[in-house]
């Protein structure tokens, strides 16, 4: 490869890099899923509305820094909170409130005056106690809560609490929590958080974004229907018209790269041979308009008397949403793989 070639390679990448990080700037929502002892809960991130606390909260996902050391710890009821002088409805989680060491920089205030976000059924905020001192603790909201917006009063300095996002699927498993057995303290002066603190708490395994659907849909499905019966219309379809492939240190314009692979399937055809692709992942970043995703591909090939041979390869690729449909807009073959790094990415 020459100079020029590398230069070119590493600006193209650079470029589509940006280009991703553009589109995420604009994202509407971003959605994750709690797999928790209790049971799943889907939300929806805000980031546009709530920029400061999305990135917080994400850092802690992507970190891992929730899966295993988290739960879900107390819960605020009706029969629970005699004396609190402002009621509420909430669950609280993140990774406690001692120094475990895994707590991130507390994040500036982004109250819902700022936000637009109000405390309501199955939203999402930072606990706190002054502002600007929320960093990995969180609580959900049951039912409406607008003491906890800008100027309620649950906190006495009215700055109201950081909401970022809202529980989309799984408020029965939020509810169940909200209803599990607490340390009811009986004939003592009861403290802020007395009875609320849960016998049991609710380990929250996991937390992680959730890849679109409809990106499986729209192109890797495709893309192995098409090998297996060699249909080059229909895999040309998954690409964006300005799609690029990158592989052996080559960047190919992807009409250029799709002519080479009809060639290819004709011969293969001629040859009374066929394949098979399948895909694993082993990152997967999306939101509303753009996808940057990893992993391995296993390309199988069987010749006219069955025998098969089985190449692995890393890839990565950088996707777009264009009129309703996900396109690739580059793919990048890394090195070759092999199966042990294949069955790695089994889940």
């Amino acid at each position: 490869m020459t100079r020029v070639q590398t230069i070119a390679r590493w600006m193209l990448t650079a470029f589509m890099f940006a280009l991703l990080h553009s589109y995420a700037a604009a994202s509407e929502t971003i959605p994750i899923r709690m797999q928790t002892s209790a049971g799943d809960i889907t939300i929806e991130l805000y980031p546009e509305a709530a920029p400061v606390t999305v990135a917080n909260f994400l850092k802690y996902v992507d970190a891992h820094l929730y899966g295993n050391h988290a739960s879900f710890y107390r819960t605020v009821r009706m029969d629970n909170q005699a004396q609190n002088n402002i009621n509420i409805e909430v669950i609280q989680g993140g990774i406690g409130t001692q120094d475990s060491g895994l707590s991130l920089t507390p994040i500036a205030h982004e109250s819902s005056k700022l936000s637009g976000i109000l405390h309501k059924d199955g939203v999402i905020s930072m606990a706190r106690l002054e502002p600007g001192s929320a960093s990995s603790e969180f609580f959900i909201c049951i039912n409406d809560q607008p003491e906890l917006d800008y100027g309620g009063q649950r906190n006495p300095d009215g700055q109201g609490f950081a909401g970022f996002g809202k529980v989309v699927e799984g408020m029965d498993v939020v509810r169940r929590i909200q209803n599990m057995k607490t340390n009811m303290p009986e004939g003592q002066k009861l403290e802020y958080t007395s009875g609320q603190i849960l016998i049991e708490p609710v380990v929250i395994k996991k937390i992680i974004r959730i890849p679109s659907r409809q990106i499986d849909r729209d192109t890797w499905s495709v893309i192995s229907q098409a090998v297996k019966n060699a249909d080059i219309n229909s895999m040309a379809s998954t690409y964006h018209p300005d799609a690029v492939v990158i592989s052996n240190g080559d960047i190919t314009p992807i009409s250029d790269a799709l002519e080479s692979w009809a060639e290819g399937m004709k011969q293969a055809a001629t040859d009374g041979s066929s394949a098979r692709v399948s895909f694993r992942f082993g990152s997967r970043r999306d939101n509303e308009r753009s996808a940057f995703e990893t992993g391995v591909f296993k390309y199988t090939m069987v010749n006219a008397s069955g025998t098969e041979t089985q190449m692995f390869m890393h890839f990565e690729t950088v996707l777009v949403k264009k009129k309703g449909r996900w396109l690739f807009l580059l793919e990048r073959q890394l090195d070759q793989a092999n199966e042990a790094a294949w069955e790695a990415l089994q889940n």
